[in-house]
């Protein structure tokens, strides 16, 4: 019987980090590090785990490697604070976790990405598939936004799925949008990228073409069109914010 540790980060979730933690707390250990919360977020916490630790966001990738080093047990599941575990995953997890040996090094599974309420199939939204469980010796690469986990070794694929509320109502929207164009913004002057003008007006034309008529975003009513109309906009106001600096970047080395 193999041992686990959840790892969650939390800031100011006092509303949604019930269900998250009711959905985990079967666990052997429940991590949580908090961005210095100024709601009730730890408060709640407490009532599942004494493991709080608190850590200054950066960036995602940075503090999820200093978490992990945190986490006790030889196997560890990430969650977001915005996610919910369903049962069959739980128990899916646990019948893994039960073998004498496992066979991989880290499990992938996908997500039911829900938008105001409703889960979204469409916009490439679906199966978006996750590496959420993994063994304690890995680390994610440092970038500041879409890092992936290094894994090294054969990964499995599990039936259970992450219910995602990430967009639940405007003022998460609105938040979201900002934080993605800021990492994104610092992720691209990392890596030097030239951003000329036609990148500003075609790609979030292709991109929003892709996701609403390629990955049938259509056929998810107003939410298969807000999705791709979000991502493209995003891409719109970064590149805008980048094209003026663009030729700074090549001889600006601090970040």
């Amino acid at each position: 019987m193999h041992k686990l540790s959840v790892l969650i980060h939390t800031y100011n979730n006092r509303k949604i980090i019930n269900r998250c933690l009711e959905s985990i707390e079967w666990a052997d250990e429940i991590i949580i590090c908090d961005s210095f919360s100024s709601d009730d977020t730890v408060k709640i916490c407490k009532r599942y785990t004494k493991n709080i630790y608190y850590y200054g966001h950066k960036y995602s990738a940075d503090q999820k490697n200093w978490t992990i080093s945190k986490c006790s047990y030889e196997w560890i599941f990430h969650i977001d604070s915005d996610e919910v575990a369903t049962p069959e995953l739980g128990s899916e997890i646990r019948r893994i976790l039960a073998q004498d040996v496992i066979p991989h090094e880290a499990f992938r599974m996908s997500r039911k990405n829900h938008v105001f309420g409703k889960w979204v199939k469409g916009s490439d939204l679906y199966p978006d598939m996750q590496i959420r469980l993994f063994k304690n010796k890995f680390r994610y690469e440092d970038k500041f936004i879409h890092a992936k986990l290094r894994v090294k070794g054969k990964i499995g694929e599990l039936r259970g799925h992450i219910l995602h509320y990430g967009f639940e109502d405007w003022e998460t929207v609105k938040w979201k949008f900002n934080r993605y164009r800021a990492l994104e913004h610092l992720q691209l002057k990392k890596e030097k990228k030239r951003i000329r003008f036609y990148h500003i007006l075609i790609d979030p034309i292709v991109i929003f073409m892709y996701l609403f008529f390629i990955k049938k975003g259509l056929l998810d009513s107003w939410r298969g069109f807000f999705w791709p109309l979000f991502i493209s906009a995003l891409k719109f106001c970064l590149y805008k914010d980048i094209f003026p600096m663009r030729s700074a970047y090549a001889k600006n080395t601090t970040y």
